[in-house]
């Protein structure tokens, strides 16, 4: 399916409504550059969690990661695909199927919480 018809397929061009006046035009492309910088944000904080976990082993990087990468990647499904903006598919939910194997097996290689002391 192209582009065009996609859009086409989920917003029809008769029911859309662009913005006429300056200031909702405004809005809308700050809205859209927030998007685009929050999903940036995203992808940066993913590289440096991996990173912190591949070279020091973090359970703090590992947390950060369950619980910031796991908001992002939820709220994206929430906001954008529930509600029809961004059509269902594999590659959509490839991103929080990925998050999810991470968190089941990234444990299995960090060290011990408990206390290695003997007694």
């Amino acid at each position: 399916m192209v582009d065009a018809d996609r859009w086409e397929a989920s917003v029809p061009r008769e029911t859309f409504q662009y913005a006429t006046d300056a200031a909702t035009a405004f809005a809308q492309s700050q809205l859209i550059l927030n998007f685009c910088l929050d999903v940036g944000g995203y992808g940066v904080l993913g590289l440096f969690i991996a990173w912190m976990i591949w070279a020091h082993a973090s359970w703090m990087a590992y947390l950060i990661g369950l619980v910031a990468i796991g908001i992002g990647d939820l709220a994206f499904l929430f906001a954008l695909v529930t509600s029809g903006v961004i059509e269902y598919s594999f590659a959509v939910f490839l991103g929080p199927l990925v998050w999810f194997i991470a968190v089941v097996v990234t444990p299995v290689g960090l060290p011990s919480l408990r206390s290695s002391r003997t007694t």
